[in-house]
């Protein structure tokens, strides 16, 4: 099975340092990465995603260094929440001008989000940001990616949501083999592996309780 490889990973800021020694995950494994705010948390995200380029180390993706590879060809979505959405674009459109899947693994991706055809036909604009979170996260599932990126966007999600189909989403996931990495300061039980980063590292890694 691929995997996902974050090898000695280095950022240095004036007055603070990301150092991630080895991290690897499998397709198809979701895992929450939690911590204080200014841990690191969105700088590794934004690593992963090739936004950012790390002063040393290297990603790796099924073994290819896709270090130095732009984020537009990773095919590694990063969703922050509501500032993803194009306000003036209607929902339908906003998940369409990413589409790489079929009919059929759209048709599902919109219904576990709970995406009918009203809410498709509003524009981004009129919706709350429980709903342009959502909206994001098809665009990136609809894009077929190789791994998704959440930046505490799932923190948004109406409880309710979250209690009903976030698992649903989950299995979507796993079943494509894609690779999630959710920062979140939310008790998920969808995790597979809990991560805490603390200055610049991370300092724990476990499994939620069954």
């Amino acid at each position: 099975m691929g995997k996902l490889s974050i090898i000695g990973i280095v950022k240095k800021y004036s007055g603070f340092t990301l150092r991630i020694e080895r991290l690897e995950i499998n397709k198809g494994s979701l895992i929450c990465i939690k911590g204080p705010n200014g841990s690191g948390k969105s700088t590794l995200l934004n690593i992963v995603a090739g936004i950012i380029r790390p002063d040393e180390g290297k990603i790796l993706f099924d073994s290819i260094d896709i270090t130095e590879i732009e984020p537009e060809k990773r095919r590694f979505p990063l969703i922050k929440g509501e500032k993803d959405v194009f306000p003036h674009m209607s929902v339908s459109r906003n998940i369409a001008i990413a589409r790489r899947v079929n009919r059929e693994d759209l048709t599902r991706i919109m219904e576990i989000l709970g995406i009918d055809n009203r809410i498709a036909r509003r524009k981004a604009s009129e919706l709350s940001t429980g709903w342009k979170v959502r909206v994001s996260i098809a665009r990136a599932l609809a894009s077929n990616p190789h791994v998704v990126l959440i930046d505490e966007a799932i923190d948004h999600l109406d409880p309710e949501y979250i209690g009903c189909c976030l698992k649903r989403l989950a299995e979507y996931m796993k079943e494509k083999n894609i690779i999630s990495i959710i920062v979140t300061h939310k008790d998920l039980e969808i995790c597979e592996r809990i991560m805490i980063m603390k200055d610049g590292k991370i300092t724990d890694t476990d499994s939620p309780a069954q």
